[in-house]
């Protein structure tokens, strides 16, 4: 990362980090509802076409989702409804070296606070660990910003690239293995959530940076 690109995200960074928080209570939980109606869509069309796709395979539909903090988008009403659709619902711990682990939570009753009070997978009995394969058909991500290209902005911490950075050798793996073609196990589909104020032309990214397949918003969902 050179200086530029790392001095303009963090000012991005504070800039719209401020911006969330100025949002009233009312204002962010009507935004908040557009954008889950709006991603449930996405996950239901998903879900559908994966049972047509596959109708002998019985894998669980698996999704692995951020929970949301703050003043984050609210997709509480997302996990409940894909708990109630008994879709798999995979969230993470983060972990003191800055990797991610992840598990499948049946509800709120199985997440606890965290690492600065986010909720996680209770770590005294976390459920299934789940590795870097790729048996899922979506990934959630969190931002502070998004860009029309699929560029992701998010709190600087780099968990969730180095986490898809360790999913995409698993991909390549794939490719590389005869009897597991990329096009058999695909690749799940990258969502990152935002209002839609958060949807820039353009943002600085590093190399390294996830970039996402599509973008819901409160307004629109955006294909990268």
């Amino acid at each position: 990362m050179t200086m530029g690109v790392a001095r303009q995200k963090q000012q991005l960074r504070e800039k719209w980090r401020q911006w969330r928080e100025t949002l009233s209570p009312q204002e962010h939980a009507i935004k908040s509802e557009r954008v889950c109606s709006r991603l449930i869509d996405v996950l239901d069309g998903l879900r559908t076409s994966s049972t047509a796709d596959t109708p002998g395979d019985h894998s669980p539909f698996s999704v692995f989702t951020f929970v949301p903090y703050g003043s984050e988008v609210n997709i509480r009403p997302v996990l409940e409804w894909m708990w109630g659709k008994g879709i798999q619902v995979i969230c993470p711990i983060c972990m003191s070296d800055n990797r991610m682990t992840l598990h499948a939570v049946s509800g709120w009753h199985a997440l606890r606070p965290g690492k600065w009070g986010i909720l996680e997978p209770d770590r005294s009995s976390p459920g299934p660990l789940l590795s870097h394969e790729l048996d899922m058909q979506a990934v959630i991500f969190p931002g502070l910003l998004f860009d029309l290209d699929g560029r992701r902005l998010g709190y600087g911490k780099g968990y969730y690239d180095r986490w898809w950075a360790q999913a995409v050798q698993t991909i390549q793996a794939r490719q590389a293995d005869d009897s597991r073609s990329l096009t058999e196990e695909g690749e799940p589909l990258k969502i990152g959530v935002a209002f839609r104020e958060q949807l820039l032309d353009h943002i600085p990214r590093d190399t390294h940076d996830v970039v996402m397949d599509l973008v819901v918003t409160d307004e629109n969902s955006q294909y990268c």
